[in-house]
């Protein structure tokens, strides 16, 4: 079983990091700019839908009791009434059917979820920034270098679990992701690696000494 020095930890965060932690991030980032510009342009499409509503609604209104009650009764015209009749039809039609049209937006709005999934992911992104501050630190000496590269990995990898079981996704782990661990162990063990052999076994550094402790039972922080 193989011995791992500090820079075997070293790369192994550095790894993390990058393609987990700030991945994760940038996907956070992304996601909620345009989740909040989606958000916003339906609520103004909404809002345009309405007030246009309430125009159609307000000028059917004054046009039917201004000219088709008062002067087409008393002038006898009848291309202006005829006119005036249009207006007042269109006017209805435009009320009746641009409230379908917003209900289709609303029903948009309900189907994605914008604004939760803004408020989850904004949630995370910050909780993300908080783990990112227990990564360990250069000046660590060994252990605590471990320690703190296991507090941050497991609340990293909390943090990440949690998002998703905001949407019910957490029940059962992904057929790919089972699929890919077991090749990385089948490729470890071609090789006489493990990826886990570090949490049970002496340590040496990079001077070739080796240290009896081993960080099996690391603290944990909660997130």
């Amino acid at each position: 079983m193989a011995d791992f020095d500090r820079s075997d930890f070293e790369l192994r965060y550095e790894l993390f990091d990058k393609y987990a932690l700030k991945d994760q991030l940038a996907y956070y980032e992304r996601t909620v700019e345009r989740s909040e510009t989606a958000a916003s342009q339906v609520n103004s499409i909404r809002a345009a839908l309405a007030l246009f509503t309430g125009l159609a609604s307000a000028i059917a209104a004054v046009v039917a009791q201004a000219y088709l009650v008062g002067d087409c009764a008393a002038n006898n015209s009848p291309q202006f009434c005829s006119a005036m009749n249009w207006i007042v039809i269109g006017s209805v039609i435009i009320s009746i059917l641009l409230p379908a049209v917003g209900a289709f937006f609303s029903s948009l709005a309900d189907l994605y979820q914008w604004e939760r999934l803004v408020t989850i992911y904004n949630s995370a992104q910050d909780n993300l920034e908080y783990a990112d501050k227990l990564s360990p630190r250069e000046q660590e000496d060994l252990e605590t270098y471990v320690a703190n590269l296991y507090a941050y990995v497991n609340g990293t990898l909390d943090i990440m679990q949690a998002e998703t079981a905001q949407w019910g996704q957490a029940v059962q782990k992904p057929k790919q992701s089972e699929e890919f661990v077991k090749e990385a162990k089948l490729r470890a063990a071609k090789y006489s690696g493990d990826a886990n052999a570090w949490q049970d076994i002496g340590f040496v550094s990079k001077e070739g000494d080796s240290t009896a402790s081993s960080p099996a039972d690391p603290p944990t922080t909660e997130i």
